[in-house]
């Protein structure tokens, strides 16, 4: 992973104010083909967590994919949770986590996603460790590829490697480039 020199903190008050001061339908433009794949690897009857789901964008997308799908969504942004209980009725539950302190027993969930949340992170692989104690059957993420954006608030920059190194510690992984090239899919299927 290399590290990125972000000008905005991933903090609770600054994400509040990035949701403020951004327009909610920015949040639902240009998703490419992310929700596609991501709900590729999530069976009917699995229980999903949705983490730092911001405006809802990608949980969204795949419920218009699978209406049928339970998905719960979680920020730890008071503002975003407000814009996500606008759509409570398209999810199982609405709720404040932290990816870094899942609040939630060990094997909680079968699925937790993860959809460009950890670049933004302090340290990635204390939410893995978190996703991969809540999970009782998959991780799956997403994140952009190498530094192919020039969000302010990134602070890792990750490599189809880096990915594979982070994530392979929880059991067989799978991580493949989509959305043309602009962004990383990793899915664990945890030992």
């Amino acid at each position: 992973m290399k590290e990125l020199k972000p000008t905005m903190n991933n903090t609770t008050g600054s994400w509040d104010k990035f949701y403020n001061e951004t327009e909610f339908n920015y949040f639902f433009k240009n998703q490419g083909d992310k929700p596609y794949w991501v709900q590729r690897f999530i069976e009917p009857r699995e229980s999903v967590m949705d983490m730092a789901s911001g405006a809802g964008r990608i949980p969204f997308l795949i419920k218009q994919i699978r209406p049928n799908l339970e998905i719960s969504v979680s920020d730890f942004s008071r503002r975003s949770l407000s814009d996500l209980e606008k759509m409570k009725d398209l999810f199982s539950e609405v709720t404040f986590l932290d990816i870094t302190k899942i609040d939630r027993e060990d094997n909680w969930y079968d699925v937790i996603t993860a959809c460009e949340v950890l670049e933004h992170l302090d340290d990635p692989k204390i939410a893995v460790k978190e996703m991969a104690r809540v999970a009782r059957r998959k991780i799956i993420v997403t994140t952009p590829y190498r530094e192919n954006t020039a969000d302010p608030s990134h602070k890792w920059a990750f490599t189809l490697d880096d990915m594979y190194d982070l994530l392979s510690p929880y059991g067989q992984t799978m991580v493949s480039v989509i959305n043309g090239d602009s962004n990383i899919l990793g899915v664990v299927w945890l030992s």
